[in-house]
């Protein structure tokens, strides 16, 4: 399976909110870099948790992939995700309610596969004082500069 195909996979069970499929594309010892926290995420059973919560505040969360570029061991991803947090979030300051707000988020990530074609690192980028603006829990710019 090529590194295209392997994402193309993880991004239907994302999809699916499936969070078994989405950690078994993972190997056993990866590691998750976001910007969401402050340290990454390690081990499979982290990133399975971590998409978990996530389903649990975006229950509606979709993901339109745009670009996926192999190279070497790996894949860039770009993409977009929309959906509405209805759930809590964990987040840099601590706990976020439901805030019944929806969100378009443009993603990036850049993932490394190991040779039995699982993910063993991933780092994430995304806007995310774009999306706690969106979420209501930032001023927009607007609001901050009058």
């Amino acid at each position: 399976m090529t590194s295209q195909d392997q994402v193309q996979k993880h991004m239907q069970a994302f999809n699916r909110h499936d969070a078994d499929a989405w950690a078994a594309d993972y190997a056993e010892d990866a590691v998750l870099y976001d910007p969401q926290y402050e340290e990454p995420k390690r081990g499979r059973e982290a990133v399975r948790k971590d998409i978990s919560d996530f389903f649990s505040a975006f229950p509606d969360m979709q993901f339109e992939t745009r670009n996926i570029m192999e190279g070497g061991d790996g894949a860039a991803i770009q993409g977009t995700g929309t959906g509405t947090q209805t759930g809590a979030m964990e987040g840099p300051q601590g706990t976020l309610p439901a805030t019944n707000r929806r969100v378009q988020i443009e993603f990036a990530a850049f993932v490394r596969l190991n040779p039995a074609g699982l993910i063993a690192e991933e780092r994430r980028y995304y806007d995310m004082a774009g999306m706690m603006t969106q979420l209501g829990v930032m001023p927009t710019p607007e609001a901050r500069a009058g």
